[in-house]
């Protein structure tokens, strides 16, 4: 990278679902997101409340582009490995998540996880640029 090149990194910090629906999971992120190298890392916790809450946690990392596309601006790709609330188990359950963004970065977005795929779940978000 060149010396004189500037990196943006911007905290992105919201999250997705609906928490007036008791049947909507809740995706709670935390994300240092790299526009110019295309790349997404940091934290989630997910809820899911099918009669019984379960809360699983972990790290993901994923790509950002731009898109194109009307009102979307952003598009967030996410992926990480959660292990099971019962601890014992030696398996890790794979998480993906997709959000389209606008230009606030709110939006909408769907994850899969445990075998079941939740659509159009609403973003909102905060975002914080920082120096890098």
């Amino acid at each position: 990278m060149n010396a004189n090149t500037i990196t943006q990194t911007i905290y992105f910090k919201g999250m997705m679902g609906e928490v007036t629906d008791p049947l909507s999971p809740v995706l709670n992120f935390s994300l240092l997101v790299h526009p110019s190298e295309n790349t997404v890392s940091g934290t989630v916790k997910l809820t899911i409340s099918d009669g019984q809450e379960e809360i699983y946690s972990g790290q993901v990392a994923g790509t950002t582009h731009a898109s194109g596309f009307k009102d979307v601006v952003r598009l967030i790709n996410i992926r990480g490995n959660f292990p099971p609330q019962y601890k014992l188990s030696g398996i890790v359950l794979p998480f993906e998540t997709n959000m389209s963004l606008d230009s606030d970065w709110d939006g909408s977005g769907g994850m899969t996880f445990k075998g079941r795929n939740y659509e159009n779940l609403p973003i909102k978000a905060s975002i914080f640029n920082l120096d890098s």
